[in-house]
């Protein structure tokens, strides 16, 4: 499996979730950020699946371009963290769940 990120302790702190510091709310505490923060990330991935298996059909397509990838991608990104901040599918709250438990909150 190849991942496709820079080295995060190469990027700066708030570049390393994707998620910048200003969509941060101030009173969510370090596990509900890191519940949301994956799932952004599994998102990420799912999209980034998506888009390969729709390359296969693209390879000819005139209008595909490093460039259109590079945005595409940008995009992609961008869209998994909104939906992650917008509740997403529930994981980072099933996750959430699960860590309370097992920490006996």
């Amino acid at each position: 499996m190849k991942i496709d990120s820079p080295d995060p302790r190469l990027m700066a702190p708030d570049m390393r979730t994707g998620i910048s510091a200003s969509t941060v709310k101030p009173n969510n505490g370090k596990l509900e950020q890191a519940a949301t923060d994956f799932e952004a990330m599994f998102f990420r991935q799912m999209l980034k699946s998506m888009r390969q298996a729709n390359d296969v059909l693209a390879e000819d397509n005139p209008f595909n371009s490093k460039e259109q990838s590079f945005m595409r991608d940008w995009h992609d990104s961008e869209l998994a963290i909104s939906m992650a901040e917008s509740g997403g599918i529930g994981l980072a709250d099933q996750l959430i769940q699960q860590v309370e438990a097992l920490q006996g909150k």
